[in-house]
């Protein structure tokens, strides 16, 4: 018995670059709040499309943001919680 063998490279579909329109489109819809967040974990999570790893990066992004204002919130909160309690001189 003659066996063919075969690699075990794995072929990548080509992916095509975004036109311009597309990319209007896509900060349309980012710069529309609660939408924005819905798109970005569909197109993140799901299939293999051209905006996947942009999405990923702006969701990391957007976490980012978010630990950094509760940070702040509270570091503003404790500060001027302290400075209203100097106040009460009697």
């Amino acid at each position: 018995m003659n066996e063919t063998t075969y690699s075990e490279t794995q072929i990548q579909p080509v992916q095509k670059e975004l036109s311009l329109g597309q990319w209007l489109l896509t900060l349309l819809l980012l710069a529309i709040p609660i939408v924005n967040l819905i798109v970005l974990c569909i197109w993140a999570f799901g299939a293999n499309n051209p905006r996947k790893k942009f999405s990923q990066a702006y969701l990391i992004w957007i976490a980012i943001s978010i630990v950094i204002g509760i940070i702040f919130f509270f570091l503003s909160f404790f500060f001027f919680s302290s400075i209203e309690d100097s106040y009460y001189y009697y």
